[in-house]
């Protein structure tokens, strides 16, 4: 071993973990029935929370996957050798695994011969001293993984079969009620996500703005006002770019048609109005809102493909945001785009709302930090005299729905009428303003609430793995080595164990004959694909 390694404390000693384990038995397909089945355990089957197995599949034979090829028993520890920082890693704790089947995508680690107490190394498994080691080992891109010689050859402080016993017992009794705790935290955080849409409900229902409602009755422009006030702002602007584009038209053509002719603006589209069926769907608002579908009051871009020549502004490239969207604020990239056919005409300001419309990642969402043209990938949702900030939170609010939105297997994707066809609860625009205000109030009071906890779990962790370190050096038993130092020395000591074992593998590899494989770890073994 090259590392430098803790002293341990008498009676323990320093071996690799391969020369105090066996390997698990691999299946012998051909004398399988097709007709019989088997439970089955793959890296999808453990809680990496928890370290955990929390389900299996049931298989049989002729319909077993490649990689159920290791047959279990209880007591043993499963570790992914995939993405290994991941700690997909669990203990067979129950009856019904008793020689059933796991992935050849776990490393098997199994005590030689019974001569352990199990969970140590199990505990050993998740602490940092063996996953940091082991996370610096693996290879590949796609899928990063170490072999399972990688994990045998791990160095594993090896205490006096007494003393493990202890170990396990004081390890548990402190995960225990940090265990409790760190559930209770998961709780209050998951108690915060159904506050979050719980206010978001209300805001919508018109519920967080009653007293203010009530307070300003009879000064307030109702939704209809100011839906009609929306049309008509629209119509205004269209007869304004109509005429700009007539005196830019005619400039061209006094100039000899040179370049490409001005592109004619499009006429604002209309919204078929909410049908009587749907209204019956959705809540009952308070008076003076109304229903109305989203592209009535935003303007809805879709993006564009970025092709063609150089153009650029002031010799700066222009900004492109594509999809993946990840959820924000602006936790999308910012790509510098310089080659355009044209000026591209596709653009967010700062503050929009960013949808993924195509992709694996469609339905997602963000708000624009920046302004920018629209890839393809994603469309931007320009509010329109209302209040972007109330729509950004109502796209927060209708999040699955708009997940499940996305048509296509192989490409889901989002159009322009299902954006615009979307039913808006509008009401006053200075109880827009007050709504979003209540909303930021209460949701930031949630964010901290939610960093607390995070800093607090993320503390238990810390205090998880000190507990783990202390264990496997020694310092949760030094006072139990004092008392009893006949229990830690001479036939009871770890390097005697360790000897029985070394000469009970001899033997067992005399006893099966040569040429058998050994299980130490040391030498013979077969890298396994891990594809």
């Amino acid at each position: 071993m090259t590392e430098e390694l803790p002293k341990l404390p008498e009676g323990w000693v320093w071996t690799k973990l391969g020369e105090v384990t066996e390997k698990a038995q691999k299946v012998d397909r051909k004398n399988k029935s097709s007709d019989d089945s088997f439970l089955y355990i793959d890296i999808g089957s453990i809680d990496n929370t928890t370290n955990k197995i929390i389900g299996h599949k049931e298989y049989k034979w002729s319909e077993a996957p490649s990689r159920a090829q290791q047959i279990i028993k209880k007591g043993d520890v499963l570790f992914s050798t995939v993405r290994t920082y991941l700690k997909n890693i669990a203990m067979v704790d129950r009856e019904e695994y008793e020689n059933q089947i796991c992935s050849s995508g776990f490393t098997v680690i199994r005590g030689w011969n019974g001569m352990f107490h199990q969970k140590i190394f199990f505990y050993y498994s998740i602490s940092n001293r063996f996953l940091n080691a082991l996370n610096k080992l693996q290879t590949g891109t796609s899928y990063p993984a170490v072999r399972d010689e990688d994990v045998f050859n791990q160095p594993f402080p090896l205490p006096p079969l007494p003393e493990q016993h202890v170990i396990v017992e004081i390890i548990e009794e402190k995960l225990s009620s940090l265990d409790h705790a760190v559930e209770e935290l998961k709780k209050a955080k998951e108690g915060l996500a159904t506050y979050r849409q719980s206010v978001l409900k209300w805001a919508f229902e018109g519920k967080l703005s009653e007293e203010w409602r009530e307070a300003h009755k009879g000064e307030l422009e109702t939704a209809e006002e100011l839906l009609e006030r929306i049309k008509r702002e629209r119509a205004e602007r269209y007869e304004r770019e109509l005429e700009d584009w007539k005196k830019a038209v005619k400039e061209w053509e006094e100039n000899g048609k040179q370049g490409k002719k001005p592109t004619k603006p499009k006429r604002p589209k209309e919204t078929q109005p909410l049908t009587e069926e749907e209204l019956k769907e959705l809540p009952e608002l308070p008076e003076g809102w109304g229903w109305v579908r989203l592209g009535d009051i935003n303007e809805i871009i879709m993006g564009q493909s970025p092709p063609g020549e150089s153009y650029n502004t002031d010799g700066v490239g222009v900004p492109l945001i594509n999809g993946p969207v990840e959820f924000g604020p602006s936790a999308f990239s910012k790509t510098i785009m310089s080659k355009w056919t044209t000026s591209p005409s596709k653009m967010c300001k700062e503050g929009d709302l960013i949808l993924c419309v195509r992709g694996s990642t469609t339905g997602r969402q963000n708000i624009a930090g920046f302004e920018a043209c629209l890839g393809r990938g994603v469309a931007a949702i320009k509010a329109e005299v209302i209040n972007q900030m109330l729509v950004n939170h109502y796209f927060v609010f209708l999040r699955e729905r708009v997940f499940k939105m996305g048509t296509g297997t192989t490409f889901p994707n989002i159009s322009y009428e299902q954006i615009a066809s979307i039913p808006f609860p509008l009401g006053p625009l200075p109880e827009q303003h007050f709504i979003v205000s209540e909303i930021e109030r209460r949701l930031s009071l949630a964010d901290r609430l939610e960093k607390a906890i995070d800093d607090a779990l993320e503390r238990s962790e810390l205090l998880r793995q000190s507990i783990l370190k202390k264990a496997f050096e020694g310092e949760l038993t030094r006072k139990w080595r004092e008392e009893h130092p006949e229990l830690i020395t001479g036939e009871n000591s770890a390097e005697a164990l360790l000897e029985r074992i070394r000469k009970e593998k001899e033997e067992s590899g005399k006893g099966r004959g040569a040429g058998r494989r050994r299980t130490d770890g040391r030498r013979g073994r077969k890298r396994r694909n891990k594809t």
